[in-house]
């Protein structure tokens, strides 16, 4: 509450129209005998009030689970700009007089007539500064006044009740013969301005409301003299709901408490009990239409209540399920993280929380793996070829289809035997390697001299021959070397006939690798 600004009005001069469109709108509304300010500033209480705008008829109700959830949304929403009626300095001097007076098809001034011809409209214009209607009950006294009430104020006066709003619709009776001669009765939706139809010159269609076309104009002179058309129309939309359109009310430039004040609470006050100070405090709530506006209080206070309560205990199970949800997800990638280390944020992947910044990093975490993901749609092309097109959207959603069964396809190809083996020998060390290199080096080198054996089919006869009684000498170091094994005769002297070359001198060029080697056939070496 602050000091009352020159901008805003006192309570008393506001309707509950003027009082939301005020307080929605972030002005404020002069309140207490001092006129202190008071206002919303927060924007969730602006859009919850909006709420209350739009569902007047939950004020008197209980409040439902479903409206708390609804009340909550709305506080999600921005809260509209509402036309505010203006006020100006000369409103204080402010003299409006009414100069003519024109009514279409309204009830208890007209007959209906038939949907496509309405009676001639009424036309009255006062001739002097007060007027005066007189007639027996039933003669259409107040019906001459509900035409200027409805036109200003949307409300229409009842017999032995409050006044109610001109769009509120209600059933008429009608009847009429049906096809086998027999007299039927049929229901047909109308609103308290429409004149009821005469069965005699028309009925309505079947399952059909009746037409509605009823309109009033209202035109007033100011001080000035200048006129001031003023003209509500009711009509029924495409949709068979009743609306209403207004024109030349903010011409006026009064409060709209004004308009009410010589229309619609004389009618009230018969049904009001003036008693005490709080009971006056009622009655005038009650004539300005503010009295709603306790109803209000009353839901907001219960449902704040529910929320607090039920509402809030539930909403806290579902965060600690939300929690618990995204404590799985989490840790489902961190797994893939940890296998995957180049797919790793620059920071680390936040906990739930209640922070704004969560979203934040959660939003940065989202960028990031959408890179990755571009990076590594546009690397694939190198490996499926031009043809795969990553700015495709097909193409993409084909690959991430074409993914997950070719995982599949490699964990059942890791079962392979050869699959196996190949993943045992990346499992080998640098010396285990060297072993291999020189094991191939010497099957390379030892195949290379068994090649060249196998070129002269004579000669390498003779050199295994020769390596077979080298080895034979080796293994039993007491024989003389130079005699021959078998027979024990000297071989000093004596010629190989194929290289013509001493036979002791092939048997001592035999060294003991040469010998193991040379001694073998080539399908004993493969062996």
């Amino acid at each position: 509450m602050t000091n009352s600004p020159t901008n805003s009005r006192p309570l008393h001069l506001q309707t509950v129209e003027s009082l939301f469109a005020e307080l929605i709108g972030g002005s404020g509304v002069l309140v207490g005998e001092n006129e202190s300010e008071f206002r919303l500033n927060n924007l969730d209480s602006r859009s919850l009030l909006n709420w209350y705008r739009l569902n007047q008829t939950k004020w008197a109700g209980n409040v439902m689970a479903a409206d708390v959830e609804a009340m909550v949304s709305a506080m999600t929403t921005s809260p509209p700009q509402l036309p505010i009626p203006a006020v100006n300095a000369q409103q204080a001097r402010r003299r409006l007089a009414i100069v003519k007076i024109v009514a279409h098809r309204f009830a208890g001034v007209h007959a209906y007539g038939t949907a496509d011809e309405p009676p001639p409209d009424l036309v009255f214009k006062p001739r002097a500064p007060i007027t005066l209607f007189e007639g027996w009950n039933g003669a259409g006294k107040t019906s001459l006044l509900n035409t200027i009430i409805w036109c200003l104020t949307g409300q229409v006066l009842r017999p032995q009740r409050q006044p109610e709003a001109g769009q509120l619709e209600f059933s008429g009776s009608f009847s009429r013969s049906s096809e086998n001669g027999d007299e039927e009765v049929t229901l047909h939706a109308l609103t308290p301005v429409t004149p009821l139809p005469d069965p005699a010159t028309y009925v309505p269609p079947i399952n059909q409301p009746v037409p509605v076309d009823s309109w009033v104009e209202i035109t007033f002179r100011d001080q000035d003299g200048n006129e001031l058309p003023v003209r509500r129309t009711q009509m029924r939309t495409s949709k068979g709901k009743i609306s209403e359109v207004t024109s030349g009310i903010d011409a006026l430039n009064v409060d709209p408490i004004s308009l009410r004040i010589g229309t619609i609470m004389p009618a009230m006050l018969q049904f009001l009990r003036i008693g005490a100070t709080s009971d006056l405090g009622l009655a005038a709530a009650r004539l300005t239409g503010l009295s709603e506006v306790s109803s209000l209080a009353k839901h907001a206070a219960k449902a704040r209540e529910r929320l607090s309560s039920e509402l809030q205990k539930k909403r806290e199970q579902e965060i600690d399920e939300d929690d618990r949800q995204f404590v799985e997800a989490k840790s489902d990638l961190q797994k893939q993280i940890d296998a995957y280390p180049a797919m790793k944020p620059l920071d680390d992947l936040p906990g739930p929380s209640n922070d704004r910044a969560l979203e934040m990093k959660l939003s940065s975490l989202e960028t990031h793996f959408n890179t990755l993901k571009a990076n590594a749609l546009t690397a694939a092309q190198s490996i499926l070829g031009i043809n795969f097109d990553p700015n495709e959207r097909e193409a993409r959603t084909n690959l991430e289809a074409s993914i997950g069964p070719a995982l599949g396809q490699l964990k059942s190809m890791q079962q392979l035997p050869s699959v196996r083996r190949s993943r045992e020998l990346s499992a080998l060390s640098e010396a285990d390697w060297k072993l291999v290199d020189d094991l191939s080096a010497q099957i390379w080198n030892e195949g290379a001299v068994l090649g060249e054996l196998s070129a002269t089919p004579d000669l390498g006869k003779r050199r295994q021959l020769y390596a077979r009684v080298a080895s034979w000498l080796h293994d039993y170091g007491d024989h003389d070397s130079s005699s021959c094994a078998i027979c024990s005769r000297p071989l000093s002297g004596i010629l190989d006939p194929v290289t013509n070359r001493p036979v002791s001198d092939h048997i001592l060029e035999m060294n003991e690798a040469d010998q193991q080697l040379l001694s073998l056939t080539q399908k004993a070496w493969v062996d």
